[in-house]
């Protein structure tokens, strides 16, 4: 089990490397439907620094799934 926590912990922190498409499109599906804040913040804000398009993308999945998680606020750091 320690080689798919170590994968999810390298998805969250944007270190995909030796992760499958179908094991990073079922982590992105399970941290929308299931992640807690900080695992969704922790995601978007790697995201934020790497890949703005894929961002906004999870940002509005999000939004329009998860009303319980608020974003990231680049603005005050938070």
């Amino acid at each position: 089990m320690k080689p798919q926590k170590t994968n999810g912990e390298n998805y969250l922190n944007g270190n995909e490397n030796g992760i499958t498409i179908d094991e990073r499109d079922a982590m992105r599906k399970f941290l929308i439907e299931h992640g807690a804040q900080e695992e969704v913040h922790t995601k978007l804000v790697s995201l934020f620094d790497t890949n703005i398009l894929a961002y906004e993308a999870l940002l509005k999945e999000v939004k329009s799934k998860r009303s319980d998680i608020q974003p990231p606020n680049f603005e005050t750091g938070e």
